[in-house]
């Protein structure tokens, strides 16, 4: 967690010569030329309007289709600070990979109960951190994802914690209370810039000039997601 020197967390590291001849970035906007350009606050300003415009192409449908312009918002501030939004929160939480983890942490719960004492032994830990250590964090490479705003403004999860808040075992049945606290990074790396798909479009190229250009020197930041749930489970799950 709180991952600042991951490669997509860089900035202001690339000179004019580098994104030139190492990325292949020479056009960004039919407006300006930002490396001809003297005023790089002016000029940033026009390349964060064209930013927030061509993210509509990534984020025009249903409920979370404003979060991207809260973020480019939070990169144009420069602060770095952590980003929150109460609809990113929803946003992961309702995501069917959220789903697979609470079922398969269900089942996990249920084999390694002790239903006559209403425990879970010491000695199941093991078994439990290995079957849980195969969780797959979500992705959110949907179709809906690539229209809705969520894959260009998360994408993929980082990283992922998950906490058994409280555990209530009766005789037959068992109610648990899990956190999530999860964190993806709003920034490209070389990976990003040199996929073939991403450099076609003018919006990654922007997004990387800004961010990683050293007369511009935009910070990325990171995304956190919190969200707790409720799952119930029975004594004949570990059967079905």
């Amino acid at each position: 967690m709180n991952d600042y020197h991951a490669d997509d967390m860089k900035h202001g590291d690339i000179s004019e010569e580098e994104m030139k001849e190492n990325y292949r970035l020479i056009f960004f906007s039919r407006k300006i030329n930002p490396y001809l350009t003297e005023d790089k606050i002016a000029s940033a300003k026009i390349l964060f309007e064209e930013f927030r415009k061509l993210s509509h192409f990534f984020s025009f449908y249903g409920k979370y289709k404003q979060i991207i312009l809260k973020m480019i918002d939070h990169m144009e501030e420069n602060t770095q600070s952590i980003f929150t939004d109460p609809l990113i929160n929803k946003g992961l939480s309702e995501h069917q990979g959220i789903s697979l983890i609470l079922q398969k942490i269900e089942q996990t719960i249920c084999e390694n109960i002790n239903w006559e004492k209403k425990i879970i032994e010491r000695d199941k830990k093991d078994k439990i951190i290995s079957s849980l250590s195969q969780i797959n964090v979500p992705h959110f490479n949907r179709l809906c994802d690539f229209i809705n705003g969520l894959a260009i403004c998360i994408h993929d999860i980082w990283s992922l914690r998950i906490t058994i808040e409280s555990l209530d075992i009766t005789e037959r049945s068992f109610a648990a209370n899990i956190s999530f606290w999860a964190q993806d990074h709003f920034g490209l790396d070389d990976g990003d810039i040199q996929n073939k798909l991403y450099h076609l479009f003018r919006i990654f190229r922007i997004w990387f000039l800004l961010q990683r250009w050293d007369q511009y020197d935009y910070k990325p930041f990171i995304t956190e997601m919190n969200f707790k749930k409720t799952i119930h489970g029975s004594i004949g799950y570990e059967q079905q």
